[in-house]
């Protein structure tokens, strides 16, 4: 690692920069390209689209007339859950373990909630309808943790881009995403529908609530999204700031993921806590490790650029794939030769400890806290 005491190679670039640009933020979170495929979750429309017009509504299968075109897809899906998905809850403990501060600070979350997802993943496996219950749970808790995500990097890209929302138009924004998640949510609870009854050799419950609460719920949402693009339209014509289309193609991107149905949702599903979820919060992550360490404000977007192919980039991101790889595929294994179904394993220890990850997410990013924004906004 280095040392948060280190001067890194750019700041005499910095010391002769005009204070005007060494003061404004970097646009991006990585860079333009990382950002549109990776961030903004142009990658999971593009595959979209691409499945589509190579196999239109249908199930990819190696038996059809395109099987190089199943082989790639396989493939890109083996490397999104091993780089992206997996490694992304890994990067949760990179933050709370890194520094001597962060241990200090994020104590609880570091050396004690993890015994909860411990014993929880314990009893979940010996007994099955504990198990049921918690992957029913983390199915829809987990679509909660996207919308925040989607929410908190949306604001970061707005306060990058000078785009600063009164508190009534941020309060609007966040709950926006929190009906958005509470309808997908209710959706689940109430419809059988929408709430599968076995997950990966997991039997699953259904509590099947009400219907009326799939109605409030939507009615809130649609509510919500007509105050929030008066707002913005009003901001528009008023004030002449228009939010930045990060914040639009993100909120677009998981609002696709909870509200599309059919095979479309399946491939948002497939790919979403991929190439949108996944990769947006390991590139969060990994730029605030490397600001953290003091990486100066207002370099050129190529002098950041070597910061993250810096040996300190790639010891973190490798650190982060294969602790990924070790907990979702050396446990489950370990498991197995015990007489466990992978399978089962590995889908309740998901939900262990992203229960945990969801709990730690909440404490780790706010923005509210000042270090915390000033890094993440530089």
């Amino acid at each position: 690692m280095v040392s948060s005491t280190t001067t890194l190679p750019f700041s005499a670039a910095r010391l002769n920069a005009p204070s005007e640009e060494r003061a404004k933020p970097y646009p991006w979170i990585i860079n333009p390209v990382f950002d549109v495929l990776c961030v903004f979750g142009g990658l999971v429309w593009i595959i979209l689209i691409a499945q589509y017009l190579i196999f239109g509504w249908n199930v990819p299968e190696l038996s059809n007339q395109h099987p190089e075109a199943v082989k790639t897809l396989l493939v890109f899906n083996l490397i999104g859950q091993y780089m992206f998905a997996d490694a992304h809850t890994a990067a949760t403990y990179m933050r709370v373990y890194d520094t001597k501060e962060s241990r200090k600070q994020f104590w609880f979350y570091g050396n004690v909630l993890p015994f909860g997802s411990l014993i929880l993943f314990g009893t979940a496996l010996i007994y099955p309808v504990v198990a049921g219950a918690v992957v029913y749970i983390h199915l829809m808790w987990v679509y909660q943790h996207y919308t925040a995500q989607s929410f908190g990097i949306s604001l970061i890209y707005c306060y990058k881009r000078g785009f600063i929302m009164s508190q009534l138009e941020k309060e609007v924004f966040r709950w926006l995403n929190f009906s958005l998640a509470a309808y997908v949510i209710s959706r689940v609870l109430c419809t059988r529908e929408f709430s599968p009854t076995n997950y990966y050799g997991v039997e699953l419950p259904f509590w099947g609530l009400p219907p009326v609460l799939m109605s409030v719920t939507g009615a809130s949402l649609v509510a919500l999204a007509f105050l929030f693009a008066m707002l913005l339209i009003r901001k528009a014509i008023v004030e002449r700031a228009f939010i930045p289309l990060p914040a639009v193609a993100m909120t677009a991107c998981v609002g696709a993921i909870g509200l599309s149905t059919g095979y479309a949702n399946a491939i948002f599903w497939t790919y979403g806590p991929q190439y949108f979820h996944g990769s947006q919060y390991l590139a969060v992550s990994l730029s605030y490790h490397l600001k953290d360490k003091n990486l100066p404000q207002g370099m050129k977007g190529s002098q950041i650029m070597q910061m993250l192919l810096s040996k300190d980039a790639f010891r973190w991101v490798s650190i982060t794939v294969l602790a990924g790889i070790f907990i979702y595929v050396g446990v489950p294994s370990t498991f197995q030769q015990l007489g466990f179904q992978f399978a089962v394993v590995a889908t309740v220890l998901q939900a262990c400890i992203n229960f945990h990850h969801f709990l730690t997410d909440a404490a780790i990013w706010r923005l509210r806290d000042p270090n915390c924004k000033k890094v993440l906004v530089a």
